[in-house]
């Protein structure tokens, strides 16, 4: 049933206002562009008529990247609002050294699964490749549903540490060029 797989998430970030349309890119979402709910924070509505993973990610891309291709660090403040109807249930997370939207590194959390909590991966041109991907269980349990929690990534050198709530959940091997920029996701 393609209706069970309804995904929604508020995303905020200090780092980057995204106070316009014109501040970002979204591309698979149920609605064309996700909706501003209040200063900084985004609606994503991953509910589109298909099945994940096929389906892909709703995404929004800041519009906005670093200036140089160094390291550096991307975060947002994440919010599962529900996925098959409950909050602890989703698939949503942040994409880091994105050459554009259908080009990027990602790393997903499940609120529903102790035992393989995030997810990495890669999209290529469009298409989710999980070769060298990585799953497991986080340090800090699984992340909340309906509650605030922060996911950051810290892209240096060949490496990408990633955290929740400022804990280490797993450094793994970049696989594509550094690139500063990137944004937040939630399954369809």
């Amino acid at each position: 049933d393609m209706q069970s797989l309804i995904e929604e998430c508020s995303c905020k970030s200090a780092d980057i206002t995204l106070d316009k349309p014109g501040d970002f890119s979204s591309t698979a979402c149920a609605t064309n562009t996700p909706a501003i709910v209040s200063e900084g924070v985004l609606a994503l509505d991953g509910t589109q008529p298909a099945s994940w993973p096929a389906s892909g990610f709703c995404r929004v891309y800041a519009n906005r990247a670093l200036p140089e291709q160094s390291n550096y660090e991307l975060s947002a403040d994440l919010f599962n609002v529900r996925a098959n109807g409950q909050p602890n249930t989703g698939h949503l997370g942040i994409f880091y050294n994105a050459a554009d939207i259908q080009n990027f590194e990602f790393v997903y959390l499940r609120q529903h699964s102790s035992g393989s909590c995030y997810q990495t991966g890669r999209v290529i041109n469009g298409a989710l490749n999980w070769d060298g991907s990585k799953t497991a269980a986080c340090a800090n349990g699984v992340p909340p549903g309906g509650a605030w929690y922060n996911m950051k990534v810290a892209v240096d050198g060949a490496k990408v540490h990633v955290y929740r709530d400022n804990v280490l959940l797993v450094t793994i091997d970049r696989r594509l060029p550094i690139r500063g920029s990137g944004g937040v996701l939630v399954a369809n």
